[in-house]
């Protein structure tokens, strides 16, 4: 609290900090820039991933549900599968609010547009502190990044949520729509409307009914070769996200802190 309240309290310090989080910020985003161009130019050939191949997967998804097919495939709930092989759904049913305009009609460019300016327009609300700055940028160095944005997967929706809910409360519910990010939920906690954004997600889960059996069946007959990194791989951009919108709250209570001890001396 110390050391917080000296460079709080020292504007020289602030300046050197803030310039140093700016050349940071600048070198990541350049650094960043590079690792766009390179994922993205293997997207356009073809090579490990694909343009829009995780929403181009998640949209056939729901077309067979409208269809009258099953949302998780048979192969996914009649005993155990790899998720490398099989190219399953392991979101909860209640993403199929989000696919389904896109299944009716929808400009399939905003499945990226939404995200991204919700994302944006959070953290334009938040005003992260200018030692946050860098942890954004970092964001756009971690390769995950790309890969989440290029192939369009559905996780970037849970992170916008997540983000808002740092902002404006009541989004952060959105952030269950990918299981791993469920604790997000939280961000949210206090604003006056988070507990009726639960109530209505919670009525909002009630159609699906016997759907969600087959949900948990297709989660308790996953495997994967790929580890945590599977189910843990985009946590990191989201709690950078978090932190760096959430950081002017943080930062606030040691700058009052440190003038108010400026005051009394």
């Amino acid at each position: 609290m110390r050391v917080s309240a000296a460079i709080a309290s020292n504007p020289r310090l602030i300046r050197i900090g803030r310039f140093a989080a700016i050349i940071i910020t600048c070198l990541l985003l350049v650094v960043g820039a590079w690792e766009a161009e390179i994922i993205t130019r293997a997207a356009r050939s073809g090579n490990t991933i694909a343009v829009g191949y995780d929403f181009d997967l998640y949209l056939g998804h729901a077309e067979r549900w409208l269809a009258g097919g099953g949302f998780y495939l048979p192969a996914q709930t009649s005993g155990p599968y790899q998720i490398e092989v099989v190219n399953g759904n392991t979101y909860p049913p209640v993403l199929l609010y989000v696919l389904l305009p896109f299944a009716l009609g929808v400009p399939h460019v905003l499945w990226w547009l939404v995200p991204i300016g919700v994302t944006g327009l959070a953290m334009a609300a938040s005003r992260p502190a200018w030692w946050a700055w860098p942890i954004v940028a970092i964001v756009f160095v971690y390769p995950r990044t790309w890969n989440l944005l290029v192939m369009g997967n559905p996780a970037m929706w849970a992170i916008a949520a997540a983000v808002a809910g740092v902002a404006w409360g009541w989004p952060a519910i959105g952030a269950a729509l990918k299981l791993t990010f469920a604790p997000l939920m939280l961000v949210g906690y206090g604003h006056r409307g988070w507990w009726p954004a639960l109530a209505i997600a919670l009525l909002l889960c009630l159609p699906f009914g016997a759907m969600w059996l087959d949900y948990v069946t297709a989660l308790v007959n996953m495997r994967t070769s790929w580890g945590l990194d599977y189910l843990l791989g985009e946590w990191p951009i989201a709690i950078a996200l978090v932190l760096a919108a959430a950081s002017r709250r943080v930062h606030a209570p040691h700058l009052l802190w440190a003038r108010r001890n400026v005051l009394d001396q």
